[in-house]
């Protein structure tokens, strides 16, 4: 299931789309598509409620590469098999775009 958001207030309101996500342990990587194929700002984040940045279970976010790549990893591996969110973030804060996984889950 891909979620789309947009935020009128941001520059990134160009759609983007999350493509593949790979768990490989603790580490998730994240592809992500956006229509003006511009990435500049944006960065992946984990969190238990996409909203809200203090619920990140990721060490940091990370910014997306010029490819429209980025990975995180979530050390605590009493999360393992929970619900949690995937976000993308402009670089105001902005939830950009979201998407559900399950922290480890190929």
């Amino acid at each position: 299931m891909k979620l789309y958001v947009s935020n009128s207030k941001t520059s990134s309101q160009s759609s983007v789309t999350i493509g593949r996500v790979a768990w490989k342990g603790f580490r998730c990587k994240v592809t992500i598509f956006a229509i003006a194929g511009d990435f500049a700002g944006l960065r992946l984040d984990i969190r238990t409620h996409a909203g809200n940045s203090s619920t990140s279970v990721a060490t940091s976010d990370r910014p997306f590469k010029e490819d429209g790549t980025a990975s995180v990893v979530v050390e605590d591996d009493s999360l393992v098999d929970h619900q949690a969110m995937i976000v993308v973030i402009d670089a105001e804060g902005h939830l950009v775009a979201q998407q559900e996984t399950i922290i480890g889950k190929e």
